[in-house]
């Protein structure tokens, strides 16, 4: 990657920090109007602190989310294939994630 690269994808990155501290700020305003906003909101939170590479946070909030009782295999698919193209964009910036993120399928499962 060149510098020019390098520096438009670490601008990239803090900009998505920048959203994912405002999705954060906003969430107790969240509507509650969906009978499966007890999975996508602590997923919608994990992926926040996953943009923002607060692992131990993530995790605790897509097991919140992935625990629910009526959590689904396509609730489940979903989030794991966002937080995959998080951890191949995070790859590109040589950014590892940390466990238990350094094995996503032991979190969300294999994808079909």
């Amino acid at each position: 990657m060149t510098l020019a690269e390098d520096t438009r994808s670490l601008n990239y990155l803090r900009r998505a920090e920048a959203v994912a501290d405002d999705v954060l700020a906003r969430r107790e305003h969240w509507p509650r109007d969906f009978a499966d906003d007890d999975v996508w909101h602590p997923a919608t939170v994990g992926e926040a602190h996953l943009l923002k590479r607060n692992w131990r946070e993530a995790a605790d909030h897509y097991t919140a989310a992935l625990g629910a009782a009526n959590v689904q295999p396509f609730h489940r698919q979903s989030i794991g294939r966002q937080a995959r193209r998080i951890f191949e964009a995070l790859a590109i910036l040589e950014m590892r994630p940390e466990p238990p993120f350094d094995n996503p399928d032991a979190l969300f499962g294999a994808l079909p």
